[in-house]
């Protein structure tokens, strides 16, 4: 037989209570939880406080989407960017920067038109699109980019093994090379030979 004494809780009453903070604190998990997922399912967006982390330093390849919200062409992209986000999960980040609120950032890497998509990948740029391409021809860009990534992945050594030495910088932006990937992210090529030999 339960008695309640002053200032005291039953057993019963103690079980309830204990049910109760379980439950509060199950739905306030899975709220996060669900929160997270979406978040996920959404482009990143990018300001002066988190690009060092989410894309100069990322693992994975990151697509910077360089946009305004008074660009109509910029509207254009966003769905395609946030289907990306799901057809790419785990192999490329993808995120949208506002030039309006980050102009450092645009004007240091010298994006003067938007929409501007810059893919990065080890810090470096690895493909720039100026201008709204259609669905088809920048799915072809980033697929091209993260083959040359995957390539670039199989060289490197495993651990144990010694690296090799560090590739000289690009000469000019990847961006004004045919295809847009730099060289360092592509496959050595076999040496020419000479035509009519």
């Amino acid at each position: 037989m339960a008695r309640e004494l002053a200032g005291e809780i039953t057993v019963e009453q103690a079980i309830e209570e204990r049910k109760q903070v379980a439950a509060r604190l199950k739905a306030e998990a899975e709220a996060k939880v669900a929160a997270a997922a979406e978040a996920e399912l959404h482009p990143i967006k990018f300001t002066q406080e988190n690009f060092m982390t989410e894309v100069a330093q990322s693992e994975l390849p990151v697509l910077v989407d360089f946009w305004a919200e008074w660009c109509e062409p910029c509207k254009q992209i966003t769905p395609i960017l946030e289907e990306f986000v799901k057809t790419f999960a785990g192999k490329l980040k993808i995120g949208k920067l506002n030039v309006d609120e980050e102009p450092d950032i645009a004007g240091q890497l010298r994006v003067q038109s938007i929409p501007t998509l810059v893919i990065f990948f080890q810090g470096q740029i690895a493909d720039m699109i100026v201008g709204a391409l259609p669905k088809p021809q920048l799915q072809a860009r980033v697929q091209r980019v993260l083959e040359a990534v995957a390539q670039l992945q199989a060289q490197q050594p495993t651990k144990g093994t010694a690296a090799p030495p560090p590739a000289a910088p690009p000469s000019r932006p990847a961006a004004n090379r045919p295809g847009g990937v730099a060289p360092s992210n592509l496959p050595p090529q076999p040496p020419r030979r000479p035509r009519g030999h």
